[in-house]
């Protein structure tokens, strides 16, 4: 029997095995350069930045620490746009109570969407998968944002109130995800004539015309106190693309990954420091004061139903959406050191594109509108160099965090009507 070891002797042979082995450097942190990435472009240290990171592969794992930091450089490249639908369809009601709850159930099944798309589950006695497999990432999809608004907008008009409206879209999402999940067992060879690269950049070209127009006009939003288009309303709005300009010229990679959730923060950060040429608050808090410090799905729920007219133009939506998620399937294979010869890639693509149609029925049962992959995130790839799903997991954990607090939800909905809506 082994003499017993006194305290003393345990941690002073405890603390020589963290201090020989590197312990937090090794488990922790690993051998990442995180000063790369964190180095602005206005270099005066002379810091080399030009060496190659280390690469990691998609499934090797990654220290704690680490995979905490890219997983949050991701949520910050895929809020904004998570969160950016629910704020524009909640602007339709009445009462201003539902987008709270719509952006904050976004971010937790954009968190929840995003595992399954991580993974690659074999379905049984099949040899098809459900995931992708690959580092992708999922936010609800613009494309399905112009049918909403103007069914929304048509229904309410006929006497609907705005979660009847809301509701009855819910249903036609449901469908629709049906017809989306048969184009994924489509082969990709198949796939790639009927659906070649030009059809894909129409289909996003046409989306960012509509949300152009969006965003003039919440640029010009004079809320209710200022007419619309006012020079304070211009300003404040100027000041949040001049802060996104400078990150993109000046700022690390990190901030370059970043700028746009970045900018918005500063620019609410000064809205809610300010005031108008009348002493009235450019923001209203009342949102932030009466949301819930913790919620999850279902708190708020609407009634589904299914509104005719609008099932054609969900259905044009879903193949845009496939589109999509091919395209950035593939771009992430590529990013991961996959080529269109590996045999992984097709499996990819097929887990991709019916992970896609699942994640949007999820969506749709969780109460907000049909979800895509992100084309941002592969950009933070191969700037990071890292495509191991342990930083995707992880940025699903981040995402699933944010929804279920529901104080930064309601944050990012504390704006100003505009008066024309």
């Amino acid at each position: 029997m082994s003499e017993p070891v006194a305290e003393e002797d345990f941690t002073e042979e405890s603390t020589k095995v963290i201090e020989e082995k590197g312990f937090v450097k090794k488990y922790l942190l690993g051998d990442y350069d995180y000063g790369v990435l964190c180095m602005p472009r206005l270099n005066p240290w002379k810091v080399d930045t030009k060496h190659k990171l280390q690469y990691y592969g998609k499934d090797e794992a990654l220290p704690p620490l680490l995979a905490a930091f890219l997983g949050f450089q991701h949520a910050l490249a895929v809020v904004g746009g998570t969160a950016l639908p629910g704020i524009i369809l909640g602007s339709y009601d009445p009462t201003g109570k539902a987008a709270p709850y719509l952006v904050s159930y976004a971010l937790i099944t954009s968190g929840i969407c995003s595992w399954i798309q991580i993974m690659h589950a074999p379905i049984p006695k099949t040899r098809y998968f459900l995931g992708s497999g690959l580092m992708c990432l999922i936010a609800t999809s613009f494309a399905f944002l112009p049918t909403a608004e103007e069914s929304i907008k048509l229904m309410m008009a006929e006497g609907k109130t705005f979660d009847e409206a809301y509701g009855s879209l819910l249903g036609v999402f449901l469908l629709g995800s049906v017809f989306q999940a048969g184009i994924a067992f489509i082969p990709p060879r198949i796939l790639r004539k009927i659906f070649p690269p030009w059809l894909a950049g129409m289909g996003v070209f046409l989306i960012g015309i509509n949300l152009t127009g969006v965003g003039v006009s919440q640029w010009g939003s004079g809320g209710q106190f200022l007419p619309y288009g006012s020079a304070e309303s211009i300003g404040l709005g100027f000041f949040v693309m001049c802060v996104l300009i400078f990150l993109e010229l000046f700022g690390s990679p990190f901030l370059r990954s970043t700028s746009i959730a970045i900018a918005i923060m500063v620019g609410y950060i000064l809205a809610a420091c300010t005031s108008d040429r009348n002493g009235n608050p450019y923001v209203d808090t009342a949102p932030l004061e009466e949301a819930p410090v913790i919620l999850f799905l279902w708190t708020k729920t609407f009634p589904i139903g299914f509104y005719a007219p609008a099932f054609v133009p969900t259905l044009i939506a879903y193949i845009v959406s496939t589109v999509e998620t091919y395209g950035d399937t593939c771009a992430t294979a590529q990013a991961s050191g996959y080529t269109p010869d590996d045999p992984y890639w097709d499996e990819a693509l097929q887990g991709g594109l019916l992970g896609d149609s699942v994640n949007s029925f999820i969506s749709a049962l969780s109460m907000v509108l049909p979800s895509t992959t992100l084309s941002q995130n592969i950009g933070i790839i191969s700037l990071t160099n890292v495509a191991s799903r342990w930083a995707g997991i992880a940025c699903g954990v981040w995402m699933f965090l944010f929804g279920v607090f529901g104080k930064f939800g309601a944050f990012l909905t504390v704006r100003k009507k505009s008066p024309s809506k």
